[in-house]
């Protein structure tokens, strides 16, 4: 909470800016969001709330009989409903920051502005992107199983399904008269009775839930490869955040180019500024900002002749405090460098 209420009225509130709707417009901002992301959650939306309907309506009175759909003798469990409960929450929530974020743009100067910033960059939607898809997985799983146990299938340990033993449909029933032994086709089938042969479904449903793991561990996914650099881009890279380790001292300032990744951990030594790496509290993000500017500036200004000399790159050191320049496409230098 201290990150909320740090600094003045006018720091805060050119840090909330910058953070809701420049550095994290793409998460914040539901003016700027795909409609696709609205079409698809719309789309979870609607099945979800169809699911809990109709769970809801199984819970509140016996299924008929004579229906055979096995999604009828679906009800949710206590711990289903905790969790459901939970999916609404979000929902309310992310509700609440599309009332307050769509709106004007942010050039626009209205009087709810700072309330608007303060509500956003508090991540309203984040909860809801995560749950509700697992919501709908949950809900598709639990239909799924009850398929595949058949569709009136009744469960005689305490606890073990979602169907009693007094919700059996009539034509499953068969009273046996008293006084008589049970035998095949009279009560409950004897031992000797042949098995109800497995259904095609019960056979196919396991391969096809094995085979859609497998498909997804095998597409190609961006975290696989955080860094986003070349099999040899990654080993010019960490041979260069091996050297400065192991060349620089602990409290070197060091300027990464805008492709570094994880410097910090590699190097273990600090970055002038790193635009992944954005501070929490207003006047770290307006510092942040600032530095990224003038380094926008000075690479412009200096660069009408095609390059950098020493004495423009001993300029900017003495402006930031930068020991060392890790360089990229940032170049070329008029001077050789320390390290190749």
């Amino acid at each position: 909470m201290s990150l909320l209420v740090s600094g003045d009225d006018s720091i805060r509130f050119q840090g909330d800016f910058i953070q809701v709707f420049y550095r994290l417009r793409h998460h914040l901002d539901p003016n700027v969001f795909h409609p696709a992301a609205y079409a698809g959650y719309a789309a979870l939306l609607v099945v979800w709330l169809t699911l809990l309907a109709l769970g809801w309506f199984n819970a509140r009175g016996r299924p008929d009989s004579r229906a055979d759909g096995f999604w009828r003798h679906w009800r949710p469990t206590d711990e289903q409903r905790w969790f459901h409960r939970f999916v609404a929450a979000t929902c309310a929530i992310a509700l609440c920051g599309l009332i307050v974020g769509l709106g004007p743009p942010p050039s626009a100067r209205s009087p709810y502005q700072s309330f608007r910033m303060t509500v956003l960059k508090l991540y309203p939607f984040r909860l809801f992107d995560a749950v509700l898809p697992l919501a709908v997985c949950c809900q598709v799983a639990v239909l799924a199983e009850l398929r595949l146990k058949g569709r009136f299938k009744a469960c005689d340990t305490p606890g073990s399904g979602n169907l009693r033993s007094d919700e059996i449909p009539a034509r499953e029933v068969r009273a046996q008269p008293s006084g008589q032994s049970g035998s095949p086709g009279q009560g409950r089938p004897s031992p000797d009775q042949p098995s109800k042969p497995v259904s095609r479904a019960s056979r196919v449903a396991p391969i096809g839930f094995v085979t859609v793991y497998l498909l997804a561990l095998a597409l190609p996914s961006a975290d696989r490869n955080p860094s986003r650099l070349s099999p040899a881009q990654l080993n010019d890279w960490l041979d260069a955040c091996r050297w400065v380790r192991e060349h620089t001292s602990p409290d070197a300032l060091i300027l990464t180019p805008p492709t570094a990744w994880a410097f910090k951990w590699y190097a273990e030594r600090a970055e002038y500024v790193n635009f992944k790496d954005c501070p929490q509290d207003a006047a770290g993000i307006v510092e942040w900002n600032r530095r990224l500017r003038y380094l926008k500036q000075w690479g412009q200004k200096n660069y009408s002749d095609g390059g950098y000399s020493a004495e423009e790159v001993r300029e900017l050191q003495r402006q930031t405090g930068i020991t060392h320049i890790v360089a990229g496409r940032l170049g070329p230098f008029f001077f050789p460098p320390a390290y190749r």
